[in-house]
């Protein structure tokens, strides 16, 4: 049984722990969060479940293809929630040629009458900015479930987003530059407000309570005009960075991107048919070493 004077100890060293922890928490409320989107140290590109990427210069031109496997939802509205989407899976390959080729000539999903097997034709891919990723696939044949219709020789256009693991790595780090200097002048305050609330000491010469050390208001508000805009800063660096169940949940292969970086692609991407939104699209993406039923 430990002792009377180890527990009084123990006590005591905890209360100041949180008296220490209560004075930083007055200034830095948002840092105190725990940061999204934090990757760990050894963060590895591929089966990696937490995204971090630099914005990269021209891209290499060694000849690959990466295969994904895209999930389009026709009929469904980014934002809302519709009972009757059309779910339709292909597994495709991004050429470095800018094509994107479906690995099956047809596509299948089930309707009411069973199963339904129609073709799926090759189309363009684009990245602007190592960023904004868009694509076609045609349909040449009319294609239809419950309501829904796709007519015979329909291109659709499918528009998302791409981050590349050092883009990522950048934003992260952007954050955590912001949010380290928000907590360092989050310090400085407490130390002030030590300063200004801290036990009056009584001056015989004057005959009064007054605080021992001087107090420059000034400088005070100073401090918390810099520390007000550093938080506006860490919040903007936080929103560039996305929210890792927003992007596909592996880093996959892309042409055309420097140094072999791998990528993740957004998910709620959206299918346009001409300027119309008919639906959302999401990808991951395949690997030879997993089951077969992953690739399905």
């Amino acid at each position: 049984m430990p002792s009377t004077t180890s527990m009084t100890t123990t006590a005591l060293f905890a209360l100041y722990l949180t008296t220490e922890t209560c004075k930083v928490s007055a200034y830095v409320p948002t840092a105190g969060r725990a940061p999204r989107n934090m990757p760990p140290s050894n963060f590895k590109n591929r089966g990696a479940t937490a995204p971090t990427s630099e914005v990269l210069p021209a891209a290499d031109t060694e000849s690959m293809a990466a295969p994904w496997r895209i999930a389009l939802n026709i009929g469904d509205k980014p934002g809302y929630f519709s009972s009757t989407s059309w779910p339709i899976i292909t597994k495709c390959d991004f050429g470095s040629n800018q094509e994107i080729i479906p690995q099956q000539g047809d596509v299948r999903y089930t309707t009411r009458t069973g199963q339904v097997v129609k073709p799926i034709e090759k189309g363009k891919w684009s990245l602007e900015n190592n960023r904004k990723l868009s694509f076609d696939l045609s349909f040449p044949e009319l294609m239809s479930r419950n309501e829904l219709t796709i007519k015979a020789g329909t291109t659709i256009t499918c528009e998302g987003i791409l981050y590349t693991l050092s883009d990522l790595k950048v934003l992260n780090d952007n954050f955590y530059q912001a949010r380290d200097k928000t907590w360092e002048l989050g310090g400085e305050l407490n130390d002030l407000d030590n300063e200004r609330d801290g036990p009056k000491k009584w001056n015989d010469d004057k005959q009064q309570w007054e605080r021992s050390n001087g107090f420059d208001a000034w400088a005070y508000a100073k401090k918390r005009l810099q520390h007000a805009q550093l938080q506006n800063k860490q919040e903007q660096e936080n929103s560039k960075r996305p929210e890792p169940k927003t992007l596909s949940a592996y880093s996959g292969d892309f042409p055309g991107i420097q140094n072999k970086d791998q990528v993740f692609i957004g998910k709620m991407g959206i299918i346009k048919q001409g300027t119309q939104v008919i639906g959302t699209w999401a990808a991951e993406p395949i690997f030879a070493d997993r089951p077969v039923s992953y690739t399905q």
